[in-house]
């Protein structure tokens, strides 16, 4: 009798588990057809389509296991072990660095800190007033880029100070070709004017770029005129004028640098951010994401 009871209990226990799941994933549904393809132009989606994104969520999010991200793991032994050194092996650690990264006539000072990644970097800009982030990348594809992004990708989307984004060890020496791919906007004088210190530093040609795709086709005859009219706008020296032809901007891009050897890619990025990013996206991002040569982000006021 207590055994027929016990199963019931457990049977009653599975039921209403799954109709709870059932009941979420239904919401979830029903909000993201609601609000999505009205507010972002995303798809419609069904019920399973949106349990496998709820699932989705949680491996790469949270993990099944009890102890978390490896990575959260990673960092807490790194802070223990920092934790435990003496002042003097600290020390040592950070000359080591120095030492490693310094370059004569260049200055290094190093910093270590603890936390939320994103979250660090952001503060220790703003605390600090860094005036250019440099990071490495190894990109993100994927559901883990559709859903997470790399960190690297996370700082372009944020910062308010221009992002470099190295992915393959570049001599910044060599960098004699930069591409710039922009929509031509006359009155984008603040991102226009940073791209040109870009270009004075490094001393480099300036290919502007529009690509001209199925959603945003224009005449070349117009795009011309408007290329011209761009470079006299902003008294641009050492530069050409381009437009190129492909299925979309991301393509069009890689396979534009590609054609003419860039070395660089100044690029603006508009920082979206939550179901806006999720749906939408960014050219900038992306390509952080994709491609390989170098790549300079700044953040487009809007």
């Amino acid at each position: 009798m207590k055994r027929g009871k016990w199963i019931a209990k457990v049977l009653m226990m599975v039921a209403l588990g799954i109709v709870a799941v059932a009941a979420f994933t239904l919401v979830t549904m029903y909000l993201w057809n609601w609000l999505v393809p009205v507010l972002f132009n995303g798809p419609v989606i069904s019920f399973w389509q949106t349990l496998g994104l709820l699932v989705l969520s949680k491996i790469l999010f949270s993990g099944f296991g009890g102890k978390g991200h490896a990575p959260h793991r990673w960092r807490g032994h790194w802070k223990e072990k920092w934790q435990n050194m003496s002042a003097e092996d600290r020390e040592r650690f950070k000359q080591k660095m120095k030492d490693k990264w310094g370059s004569e006539g260049i200055t290094v000072s190093t910093h270590v800190e603890f936390g939320v990644i994103i979250t660090s970097i952001r503060q220790f800009i703003e605390e600090k007033k860094i005036d250019l982030v440099v990071m490495g990348t190894h990109g993100a594809s994927g559901a883990r880029e559709f859903l997470i992004g790399s960190n690297t990708e996370k700082i372009v989307r944020t910062s308010l100070v221009p992002v470099m984004a190295i992915k393959k060890s570049t001599k910044l020496s060599n960098v004699k070709n930069i591409v710039f791919p922009n929509d031509l906007d006359l009155e984008n004088e603040h991102l226009t004017l940073k791209v040109k210190e870009l270009q004075n530093f490094f001393k480099a040609t300036l290919h502007i770029l529009y690509i001209n795709s199925p959603a945003f086709f224009q005449r070349d005859v117009d795009t011309k005129m408007r290329l011209k009219d761009f470079a006299k706008r902003f008294m641009l020296k050492d530069y050409t004028l381009n437009v190129y032809n492909d299925v979309d901007q991301e393509n069009g891009i890689n396979n534009f640098t590609r054609e003419v050897k860039g070395d660089l890619i100044a690029l603006a990025t508009h920082g979206r951010r939550g179901i806006s990013h999720l749906v939408s996206g960014s050219i900038a991002e992306d390509i952080v994401n994709h491609v390989d040569c170098p790549i300079w982000t700044f953040k487009n006021e809007e």
